[in-house]
């Protein structure tokens, strides 16, 4: 069985509000590896600060959807202007210089969970 990544993710303040897919690049904090890593993701919905993205985990996870702090959303091509470190963390965080695939376009039917 597959794990969770274990991933900084966002508790959006009010409701998500789905949206258009939108292709973006998400700086993912993957806590246990001190590690920033930018996905290929779709961003399918907003609320204040946060950003739901649908992104591939690879590694037999599969395409799952999470979460995030917009700060951490950009969109392709547009170079990362985030924190260096993601919030309340002290540990130095490496980041990967390469960006992950993404998943395929999603459905706009697709139900925001």
């Amino acid at each position: 069985m597959p794990s969770v990544p274990r991933i900084l993710r966002s508790m959006p303040a009010g409701d998500i509000t789905p949206c258009q897919p939108r292709p973006v690049i998400a700086r993912l904090w993957w806590r246990s590896m001190h590690l920033a890593r930018d996905v290929q993701a779709w961003a399918i919905g907003d609320a204040a600060e946060t950003t739901l993205i649908l992104w591939d985990a690879g590694s037999g996870i599969g395409v799952r959807t999470d979460p995030i702090p917009t700060r951490d959303i950009r969109e392709p091509g547009t170079p990362y202007t985030g924190p260096a470190d993601p919030t309340g963390f002290e540990a130095p965080y490496r980041v990967d210089p390469d960006v992950s695939p993404g998943p395929p376009r999603p459905d706009v039917q697709r139900p925001v969970a």
